[in-house]
């Protein structure tokens, strides 16, 4: 929360894209070694 101050808007939108990604390849790969 440091950046909080400088630019909302595209810290916002990084930590979204960050968090999206991540929970994409969590998905993945837990249906991967469910399915597999």
């Amino acid at each position: 929360m440091y950046v909080y101050s400088l630019n909302i808007p595209y810290t916002f939108t990084e930590h979204t894209h960050v968090l999206k990604t991540t929970l994409y390849i969590g998905t993945l790969l837990y249906i991967y070694y469910n399915y597999k």
